[in-house]
Order: C-alpha cells, then sequence, then structure tokens
C-alpha cells in the first residue's frame, strides 16, 4: 500500500505521507465533513459553496454541520459561465466574517465548468478561511500538483478520467489538517500502528476486511 500511495503521489505532484486511499470522493468529503465538523464549526459558522456542487458532498456537509446549526452557502453560478476573473467575485461576494470553510469543485459535476479554485484558495489563506476542494473529476483529466495548489485539503477519484478500477480515490491533507482527519470507520489503525506510517493514513487508510486490490494497482496505471 505504500508503494501505491508513492506511485499516486508522484503522478498527483504530493508527499506521500500526505495522501491516504478512500473508496471514493464521496466519502474523502465525508471524511472531512466529520472531522472539521467535530473540531472546528460551531453553530453559526458558515460553510461557502457553489450552487454546482455534488448532491452527496452537499448531503454530508448537511449531515455533519448543517445539523448542529452550520449554514450552508451556495454562491449561485451563472449559465452560460462568465469569465474566470468574474466567477472568483461571484463565489467571493458570499464571504462573511462567519465563513469557516470554502468547499467548492475543481470541475464541477453538473456542468462541467472549471472554477479558479487557485484565485480563491489564495484569497481564503489571506482571510484565514480553511480551503477543502473537491476534485473529483480532476486526476487524469487536467494536470494537477497538489503542493502547488495551496489547499488546505483535497479529494478526487481515479477511477474516472484515470481509468482505474472503482474503489480507487484519495485526501490529500495538508500537514496542519493530517491529524485532525479522524476516520469514518473505526479500524485498529494507529492503536497497534497498521502500517506505521503516521495517525493520518493509519486510521484512514486501513479498515480491516476490505479488497484492497483497487489501490494496489495504481503503480501500472500512473
Amino acid at each position: 500500500m505504500r508503494k501505491a500511495r508513492e506511485a499516486l503521489a508522484g503522478y498527483l505532484g504530493a508527499q506521500p505521507e500526505n495522501l491516504v486511499y478512500v473508496t471514493n470522493a464521496t466519502y474523502g468529503v465525508n471524511l472531512v465533513a466529520q472531522a472539521l465538523g467535530k473540531t472546528m464549526l460551531a453553530e453559526g459558522d458558515e460553510i461557502l459553496a457553489t450552487d454546482q456542487e455534488y448532491g452527496a458532498c452537499k448531503r454530508a456537509w448537511i449531515q455533519y454541520a448543517v445539523n448542529k446549526g452550520v449554514k450552508f452557502v451556495e454562491a449561485k453560478i451563472p449559465i452560460p459561465s462568465p469569465p474566470l476573473a468574474e466567477l472568483v467575485d461571484i463565489i467571493w461576494s458570499k464571504v462573511t466574517p462567519k465563513t469557516m470553510i470554502l468547499f467548492i469543485s475543481h470541475l464541477t459535476s453538473p456542468t462541467a465548468i472549471r472554477l479558479p479554485v487557485e484565485e480563491l484558495i489564495a484569497r481564503a489563506r489571506k482571510a484565514g478561511i480553511v480551503s477543502f476542494i473537491d476534485g473529483a473529476h480532476v486526476a487524469g483529466h487536467f494536470d494537477l500538483n497538489l503542493e502547488t495548489l495551496g489547499a488546505d485539503l483535497y479529494t478526487g477519484n481515479c477511477h474516472k478520467w484515470m481509468c482505474t478500477p472503482k474503489g480507487t480515490a484519495f485526501l490529500w491533507a495538508s500537514d496542519a489538517f493530517k491529524e485532525k482527519m479522524t476516520p469514518l470507520v473505526v479500524s485498529w489503525g494507529s492503536w497497534i500502528k497498521t502500517q506505521g506510517d503516521g495517525f493520518f493514513i493509519d486510521e484512514n487508510e486501513m479498515l480491516g476486511t476490505k479488497d484492497y486490490s483497487p489501490q494496489l494497482s495504481m503503480p501500472f496505471c500512473v
């Protein structure tokens, strides 16, 4: 699994220790939503997204954050899509002093709009807002370098444009957020140091009886 993670990390411009395999991008969003819902979100806080986010991912935020009084704010994206600079302003206009998380797609699922995540991530960093990018349709579709992109958290699928087996997806977390990513499913994990690769990987990647063959195919796919 470590070798498979190293192969994917090289393809995505990431360090292997910041990357963990998950079932799909929706699972990655659920993992982050429950972790941040427990550790940093409180009643009255806001999550900023767009009206183009994947429905299952919005449901995850409802489950772990909105149900405890957090507001899910959606910036409406005009169709046809306006120029990138205008998109930045449309989305950023919804930021308030209560905005804690920026959650947006890199490439939207329903309309295939490539959102200006680079500029939005930079603005979020300056404002002290956590940036979490849903890149479900990005890996293999266009070049991606997670280290230089600068987001706090990023999740994506490999079974789409990389043509890997289903069940091959990833969650990337910056150093500041790795230890916050508590698992959705509790197994032995870091208790017995399943892999010995640290809390983030041990807890979230090694979930007992499951089929790891999709992830193990990665060195042959990149």
